[in-house]
């Protein structure tokens, strides 16, 4: 019975927001990750366009089958030749 306890205990508990590098306001650039299994963890740049963080948006989505809640983040990125993007941020970089 003990073991059964603190298995529903544990599901219920909320999964810890993933760390966040970026905050509003920051300089960012556009990148691309080199491939996870890959020994060097490397930023490919690019182009050159550079942008402000204009808002950081946390999403939650949780379905009827799985009781976890995944965190995703969306950052809203004016970029310097006006445009404006919704990017994750593991396609942004620092400038």
């Amino acid at each position: 019975m003990s073991d059964q306890t603190s298995i529903n205990e544990e599901s219920k508990k909320k999964p810890e927001a993933p760390t966040l590098d970026f905050k509003t306001h920051d300089r960012v650039r556009r990148v691309r990750n080199q491939a996870e299994g890959s020994s060097q963890e490397t930023e490919v740049v690019l182009g050159k366009a550079l942008g402000t963080i204009m808002e950081i948006r946390e999403e939650t989505n949780t379905s009827a089958t799985d009781r976890n809640r995944d965190r995703r983040y969306l950052v809203k990125v004016k970029w310097d030749n006006g445009t404006t993007s919704y990017c994750g941020p593991e396609s942004l970089g620092q400038a």
